[in-house]
């Protein structure tokens, strides 16, 4: 950062943000705040998406796949939602284990998924690795893992 200056703002939050987020390619921005995640375009500041997802009161992380496509955000709800970027829509929603997710990131190469609780949140903080060829294999281990508990 050579410059503190201003860029350009973005609008339509609601609230302090709890997460922010870069696409790979720098081109779009997203954040998280209560139960909406919102997506701008960089350096505009338009406002791309507004995604309301199911953790009421508490999404606070957003992060982008390697290949810019797909936003996961996830909250103390412990709901992890996969989004399709370009049309705004839910492509995959699960309950995380242990009904809480405050973090939850694509690995390099998009095919794994690490999903985990901030240690403050929790006496018995957890790490989950989630390795799977479909979303649908990716939804039912995080069920099956949150079902063994």
């Amino acid at each position: 950062v050579r410059t503190q200056a201003e860029l350009k703002g973005v609008a339509g939050t609601k609230g302090n943000l709890l997460s922010l987020a870069f696409s790979p390619d720098g081109k779009l921005l997203a954040g998280g705040y209560r139960d909406t995640a919102w997506v701008w375009e960089i350096p505009s500041g338009q406002t791309r998406a507004v995604l309301k997802s199911r953790n009421a009161n508490a999404l606070g992380h957003v992060a982008f796949s390697p290949d810019g496509k797909t936003l996961i955000t996830s909250g103390t709800d412990g709901w992890v939602e996969l989004w399709n970027v370009a049309s705004g829509r839910v492509v995959l929603t699960a309950r995380s284990p242990l009904n809480l997710a405050t973090l939850a990131f694509f690995s390099p190469d998009g095919n794994t998924l690490a999903v985990a609780n901030r240690p403050a949140a929790m006496s018995n903080p957890f790490v989950k690795i989630l390795q799977a060829g479909t979303l649908a294999d990716i939804d039912a281990e995080i069920r099956s893992e949150g079902a063994a508990r």
